[in-house]
């Protein structure tokens, strides 16, 4: 499981709304993208107390892969999350979904969407 966990600095509340955010893309190309969180007063959020997952799911909600999430604590509020390579995940779409949890247990997803394959041009 890829998570990325940091225990240092002082809490931040997460005030994010759930936010849905759809990717397309070719089977075999490398998915990267990176997000700045923002809490509810539009602050940059500070990830540093933050541990963070994000799952790709197949149509029956079995867990497929585990994109890499690294957070950036030198610019605050912004994650990545990369997926090297598709060509072993055929065409189709893919649920994910990026949680964030806080030191006191306490754990919310923030992002989720779909990511649609499709199947490369012979």
């Amino acid at each position: 499981m890829a998570i990325i966990k940091r225990t240092t600095g002082t809490a931040d509340e997460v005030k994010i709304l759930p936010q849905n955010l759809d990717f397309k893309l070719y089977q075999g190309d490398s998915f990267d993208v990176s997000l700045r969180l923002k809490n509810a007063r539009r602050e940059v959020v500070d990830l540093s107390t933050f541990e963070g997952v994000v799952h790709l799911k197949d149509a029956n909600g079995n867990i497929v892969g585990v994109p890499e999430l690294t957070m950036n604590y030198g610019d605050a509020g912004v994650l990545r999350i990369y997926l090297a390579n598709t060509t072993m995940l055929p065409p189709g779409e893919y649920p994910y979904d990026l949680q964030l949890g806080d030191s006191s247990g306490q754990r919310r997803t923030v992002l989720a969407g779909v990511i649609t394959i499709t199947g490369e041009t012979r």
